[in-house]
């Protein structure tokens, strides 16, 4: 995700059962700063996820963002992320049952 290009990226998820999940990312930010993303689940407000720099130039290590917690209903949800400042590589999302 980038300034130019795939500002908003929407992906959907399925959740086992509906209840409240941990959700963050698997990320690569080869940067000096650190990046920030807003999360919305299902088109509604979730949280922020912060992305801080991995190593300058490093675009292969992969690191965690920080967790947001939402609801998610069982089967099939919208997940979109919007950019806010700093380029990274998406890895993989994680979800996690509270």
């Amino acid at each position: 995700m980038a300034a130019r290009h795939n500002t908003r990226i929407t992906f959907y998820v399925q959740a086992p059962s509906e209840g409240e999940y941990f959700i963050n990312i698997g990320y690569t930010n080869g940067t000096a700063e650190t990046a920030i993303r807003t999360l919305e689940v299902n088109e509604k407000y979730a949280g922020t996820l912060i992305f801080p720099p991995v190593a300058h130039n490093d675009w292969i290590s992969v690191r965690t963002s920080s967790t947001v917690t939402a609801t998610l209903r069982a089967g099939a949800n919208k997940l979109s992320l919007t950019y806010a400042g700093t380029t990274i590589l998406l890895n993989e999302i994680n979800l996690l049952k509270k």
